[in-house]
């Protein structure tokens, strides 16, 4: 197993957090220098009244996952929200493909009954820290698709849902700080994060700033250098130069390009970058 990283785990309701148990980070990998360490704060819905049934009052707790970079300052901080059964779906479904590698992590026991009381929320919070803590370690789950998702597909869900009904004010809202939590989960294959900064390129372009547009675009086109024949590659080029020449920048580059790179496909309809974006993430 590969043991390389641990995880901070804290304890609040809907107020700040107070109380903070830290649990150190360890070794680095050649392909990620920096370290995720994500810290986990259970979040208790006070609303629910004290007399109601224990399955449905679980219904309304949270875990809070503060995700940062260490091993130098990381100001782009990221939180997201999941509950017990987000853990459990991901569990099943790591379960399909890492069964041999993950049959020693015990996952947190569902109460049914009985009353939750404060010392069943810590021992559930520590529980949840030692999982993540052992998913985090094995290189081979914390890199596969099903683990990024459930870091990252309930928000990109929402951001796209959003993009495809005009709201690109939330849209962007959403998909920048999800590219802040890409950049650190996809060290090891940057062109994951592609189809993000193309988001939030037609979110720009849509809300009409141009220089933002095309410096999310640069940095999608930085990830693309060795992948000409990626499905975004034509569509981002023929937006850059769009929007360097609305900008007043040099287009011809990007233009010898996007012919070179046209000269290498057969002749069939390209779809725009929008029309590229809101295809993503449909159920």
């Amino acid at each position: 197993m590969d043991r390389d990283q641990h995880h901070t785990a804290e304890g609040d309701q809907w107020e700040p957090v107070t109380d903070i148990t830290t649990c150190s980070a360890a070794a680095q990998s050649d392909e990620e220098q920096n370290e995720i360490k994500a810290e986990i704060s259970f979040q208790v819905n006070n609303d629910n009244p004290e007399t109601a049934a224990l399955s449905a009052r679980l219904q309304f707790y949270l875990y809070k996952i503060i995700i940062i970079q260490t091993g130098s300052f990381d100001g782009n901080k990221t939180v997201i929200e999941r509950r017990y059964s987000d853990f459990e779906k991901l569990h099943k479904n790591l379960l399909k493909d890492f069964n041999e590698e993950i049959e020693d992590v015990t996952f947190p026991k569902k109460y049914l009954t009985g009353n939750f009381t404060e010392e069943m929320i810590n021992e559930r919070k520590l529980a949840f820290r030692d999982y993540l803590g052992f998913l985090y370690s094995m290189k081979c789950v914390r890199r596969s698709k099903k683990f990024i998702d459930f870091l990252i597909r309930p928000e990109m869900e929402e951001a796209y849902g959003c993009l495809r009904g005009g709201q690109y004010t939330k849209a962007l809202e959403i998909l920048v700080q999800v590219v802040a939590l890409q950049e650190k989960l996809t060290k090891h294959s940057p062109v994951l994060i592609v189809p993000t900064l193309c988001a939030v390129v037609v979110c720009h372009k849509d809300l009409e700033n141009p220089a933002s547009a095309y410096e999310y675009g640069e940095k999608a086109l930085l990830r693309l250098q060795m992948h000409g024949g990626h499905r975004y590659y034509v569509p981002l080029l023929e937006t850059m130069i769009t929007l360097a020449y609305e900008l007043g920048k040099d287009f011809l580059s990007l233009q010898e390009k996007l012919e070179e790179s046209k000269a290498k496909r057969d002749q069939i309809k390209m779809f725009t970058l929008k029309e590229l974006a809101v295809r993503e993430y449909i159920q």
